[in-house]
């Protein structure tokens, strides 16, 4: 049995201000995005758990020896993505990366909804002639 973070609807302003752009990336985010990788390409499940059981070890949780469902396999990286990578402001790009619904309080997008595209900074616009504005601004 799972517990269904999924569901839970928690909010951080760590990176409140839309003008920050902060690139950040974790080895741990790197394992857990080559295990999802691993998982897409049909590795075997022995490759696959050794990325998330790197961060799990990490953190003093007990390596996953069984799990080799595919379904399986994609809950449990999603769910330690989540675990490792909670509050860091990423969670955007994610749903982005994986083509996921975006599910707010004013509606649910589809990941590639043009409101969801931020605005070209208005002097790049300026000082480019060639450039385009974002559909929607």
């Amino acid at each position: 049995l799972f517990l269904n973070f999924f569901d839970i609807a928690w909010y951080t302003t760590k990176y409140n201000n839309g003008n920050m752009n902060v690139p950040v990336v974790r080895l741990a985010e790197l394992y857990l995005t080559r295990a999802q990788c691993k998982l897409q390409l049909g590795y075997g499940a022995d490759e696959i758990r050794a990325d998330y059981n790197l961060i799990r070890e990490r953190a003093g949780i007990p390596a996953d020896q069984h799990s080799s469902e595919t379904s399986v396999l994609s809950y449990i990286i999603a769910y330690e993505r989540n675990l490792e990578l909670a509050y860091e402001g990423d969670r955007f790009h994610e749903l982005k990366r994986t083509k996921s619904d975006f599910k707010t309080d004013v509606g649910t997008f589809k990941w590639n909804d043009t409101r969801l595209v931020y605005p070209i900074p208005q002097q790049e616009v300026d000082e480019n002639p060639n450039m385009v504005q974002n559909a929607g601004y």
